[in-house]
């Protein structure tokens, strides 16, 4: 499953944000991407998951938590 992060510098880092970006660069990529279509990717926050730390660490298992709900 692809993870996506979204941008530091972003002030939106909604995943709404991070697609219409995505679809800046490269338009149609999530319909060229399979795990996009299939709904496989999860999206990150730069700014929770970038450092080594437990605060990290639990920003990314919520993140997991929350696609599976």
């Amino acid at each position: 499953m692809p993870i996506c992060r979204r941008t530091f510098i972003a002030q939106d880092r909604s995943q709404a944000a991070i697609r219409a970006r995505l679809d800046k660069i490269m338009p149609g990529w999530d319909k060229f991407l399979k795990s996009a279509r299939e709904g496989r990717i999860l999206y990150l926050d730069s700014g929770e998951v970038a450092t080594p730390t437990l605060a990290s660490a639990e920003h990314t298992l919520d993140a997991f938590a929350a696609r599976k709900e």
